[in-house]
């Protein structure tokens, strides 16, 4: 595992393979450990990234509680200091929200999305609602 630091914040992340970037997120409570079999599964084909979100694994926990917006804005402010601008995401859970929100709001990011068990985005309440 490799380690980072971003905006004051402790990134430990797995990077392993060679090829187009494939980056899985995990859901709430987990690690990137958690994602092994599908690490072994790509990285002969791309260059997989596994990170430990901020607070869990061995990332260091955000400055304040954070909602999807600020997860998946270091996500992608990870990805920059890696030297990645574009990846395909595989978000399970949580990590899909992330995911979802990279896609919605920075598209030029995201070559495709594999979304598994994901809850998605709330659209914001209305009155109506």
């Amino acid at each position: 595992m490799g380690s980072t630091l971003i905006d004051g914040i402790t990134l430990t992340y797995v990077d392993e393979g060679s090829g187009d970037p494939v980056v899985l997120l995990h859901g709430w409570g987990g690690r990137a450990a958690s994602m092994t079999p599908l690490i072994a599964g790509l990285r002969d084909k791309y260059r997989v990234l596994a990170f430990d979100l901020p607070g869990f694994g061995g990332s260091s926990p955000p400055p304040a509680p954070w909602g999807t917006p600020e997860y998946a804005a270091f996500v992608e402010k990870a990805m920059t200091s890696l030297g990645i601008m574009r990846a395909t995401y595989i978000g399970h859970t949580f990590g899909g929200r992330n995911a979802i929100w990279l896609a919605a709001h920075a598209p030029e990011t995201v070559e495709a999305l594999v979304l598994v068990d994901t809850a998605g985005i709330k659209p914001p309440a209305t009155l109506r609602r």
